[in-house]
């Protein structure tokens, strides 16, 4: 018999029922699409992820556009995405990577003290030249 209580298992143990709910890191290596918008919420207007030439360093987290859109301050971000550093998220860099950019996709599972629980993007191989454009600025609070 499937009770309530046997989804929220699931839900609970995400990695074991093959869907989105993992973390990027044990995510499947995917493409992106054509057109695809990506957005990194930073404490700094200076991120050392983002290199001079606008690409992003391998490796650096970000999240979707559609999920950006459950952000309206630097700490929501800070909660939803799990961020490291407890100062506001406020500086919201704009990524627009080439179709075909290696990526992993899932959800923010809960670290640092903040729930998680929003969509994450890992930039595997980091992004192409002039990729990355911003910060633009939003409430800390």
């Amino acid at each position: 018999m499937a009770s309530h209580s046997s989804a929220n298992t699931l839900n609970k143990t995400a990695p074991s029922c093959g869907g989105k709910a993992i973390p990027a890191k044990d995510a499947p290596l995917e493409k992106t699409r054509d057109g695809e918008i990506f957005k990194l919420f930073s404490a700094y207007e200076n991120d050392h992820r983002i290199k001079p030439d606008g690409s992003l360093i391998a490796g650096t987290h970000a999240t979707t556009e559609f999920d950006s859109k459950n952000v309206r301050t630097g700490k929501e971000a800070v909660a939803r995405y799990s961020l490291p550093n407890r100062k506001p998220a406020s500086n919201v860099f704009i990524i627009k990577p080439r179709k075909g950019t290696i990526i992993q996709r899932g959800i923010v599972e809960p670290a640092n003290h903040q729930p998680g629980g929003g969509e994450e993007v890992i930039f595997i191989e980091g992004t192409q030249l002039g990729t990355v454009t911003g910060p633009e600025k939003i409430s800390d609070e």
